[in-house]
């Protein structure tokens, strides 16, 4: 490597290596605060049917719910509206069979 001549390009070397020494240092800082990888918990044979049986029957089942809750709702909106709103009827048809596919975890009943 041939040496700097001018005072301009040894400043700019000097702050190419400040930043890569800045880098190694915070990565080595952020590695540190990470903490030792934790072994993941063994999950028992009926957690992981459950899981099994939500996941193959229970949510495509409840996605086919939703579907048909959107065309009840819909449905029902002319006749719920001046009563009571759309809200009550869209939190029955719509949002609970939503909230029990997609929002809930897996093996969560």
């Amino acid at each position: 490597m041939a040496m700097a001549t001018t005072a301009t390009e040894w400043a700019s070397r000097s702050r190419r290596g400040a930043r890569r020494s800045a880098a190694v240092l915070l990565l080595a800082i952020a590695m540190s605060l990470a903490g030792a990888p934790r072994p993941a918990e063994a999950a028992t044979t009926v957690e992981v049917l459950a899981a099994a049986y939500d996941v193959t029957i229970l949510r495509p089942l409840n996605a086919c719910a939703v579907v048909l809750g959107s065309v009840f709702f819909v449905a029902s909106a002319p006749f719920v509206a001046p009563f009571m709103g759309v809200r009550t009827a869209r939190d029955v048809f719509v949002y609970a069979p939503y909230e029990y596919t997609v929002e809930r975890d897996i093996g969560d009943f």
